[in-house]
């Protein structure tokens, strides 16, 4: 009764895909910033001096991470996949941000909102790479969901 009727057997993989300790390295710091980010005070732009030092911190350290990232993917970086293309065209909206403090009637919160879309892209990016591997995505799913 355990055999399948129709069709083949499923049998494992045994070629199972090998990831390097660095990037689990960045899979736990990244599941870090998740558990620490959203339990802060406000990730939005809050006018208020209790939401500044979260929002420094946390575009801080999704910037380390992002760099982090960038180190152990930039041989994958090819730019003829339309992934990349998409990790590239993101960076477009911190620079809309970025374009509009020239006009910009206060200076220091458009600078709070040009640090929280670029934690936002940081984000994105580090989880569009970390995603692709199917044993990363599971973690970061399974953590996700403790979360």
């Amino acid at each position: 009764m355990s055999k399948p009727v129709y069709g083949k057997n499923a049998a494992q993989s045994r070629n199972v895909e090998k990831i390097a300790s660095p990037i689990w390295a960045l899979v736990v710091a990244f599941i870090l910033f998740l558990c620490w980010a959203p339990f802060q005070v406000g990730l939005f732009n809050g006018q208020q001096l209790d939401f500044e030092k979260p929002i420094y911190v946390s575009s801080l350290l999704s910037g380390l991470l992002l760099l982090v990232c960038l180190g152990l993917y930039y041989k994958k970086f090819k730019i003829d996949e339309q992934r990349d293309l998409v990790a590239s065209a993101s960076i477009l909206l911190p620079l809309t941000y970025a374009l509009s403090l020239f006009v910009a009637v206060s200076h220091y919160t458009s600078m709070n909102m040009l640090f929280i879309q670029s934690m936002y892209v940081a984000v994105f990016i580090i989880a569009f790479y970390l995603l692709k591997q199917k044993q990363v995505n599971v973690v970061i799913q399974n953590a996700i969901l403790a979360i």
